[in-house]
C-alpha cells in the first residue's frame, strides 16, 4: 500500500516525491476519516441511547470491511 518505489535507485524525480505526498496525504486523510467514524460510534456505544448492543458487532465489521476494501483498492493502485 504505501512502499515508495523510486523509478531508479540511483534517482529520485520530483515526480517521484510529489506521487509519494499525494499518496501520504491520501492515507492519512482515510485513516483520519475512519477514525473519526469509530469514534462517534463509540461515543454512542457509551451513551447507549442511539445504539442497540446487538448491532455492534456488525457495525465493526461494516467498518473493518470498508477499510480493508480502501487498502486493498489503494494497494491495486500500486
Amino acid at each position: 500500500m504505501g512502499e515508495f518505489v523510486p523509478h531508479s535507485k540511483e534517482q529520485i524525480t520530483l515526480k517521484d516525491l510529489e506521487q509519494a505526498k499525494h499518496d501520504a496525504l491520501y492515507q492519512q486523510q482515510f485513516f483520519k476519516d475512519e477514525c473519526s467514524k469509530l469514534i462517534l460510534f463509540i461515543q454512542d456505544v457509551i451513551n447507549m441511547n442511539a445504539v442497540d448492543p446487538a448491532l455492534i458487532l456488525p457495525k465493526l465489521k461494516i467498518i473493518e470491511s470498508q477499510i480493508n476494501k480502501e487498502m486493498e483498492k489503494k494497494k491495486n493502485e500500486n
